[in-house]
């Protein structure tokens, strides 16, 4: 277990880049960068009043920096950062 939290009419969603390879050889996670860029390795959870924004909201993090991810939660009145790590 990496980080506990307690829900109540909301939902969870963990994304890792590294999860799950493409490409194990050159280090090439299933979270693909828009630009072509590596993307490095990240684990994120996000929980939001809907299942659907928590999923899209951490796979998306998982490209951003720190600040980033903060002002794109910030977007959304119902989504948290849980955990940012890497």
């Amino acid at each position: 277990m990496v980080h506990r939290i307690t829900l109540s009419d909301r939902a969870v969603a963990t994304s890792a880049s590294h999860s799950m390879m493409l490409n194990e050889a050159e280090g090439q996670g299933h979270i693909l960068s828009p630009n072509g860029g590596a993307v490095g390795a990240r684990l994120v959870s996000v929980s939001a009043g809907r299942a659907a924004l928590a999923d899209g909201l951490s796979t998306a993090l998982c490209l951003m920096s720190e600040a980033e991810a903060a002002r794109a939660i910030a977007r959304f009145e119902t989504a948290k950062l849980e955990l940012l790590r890497g």
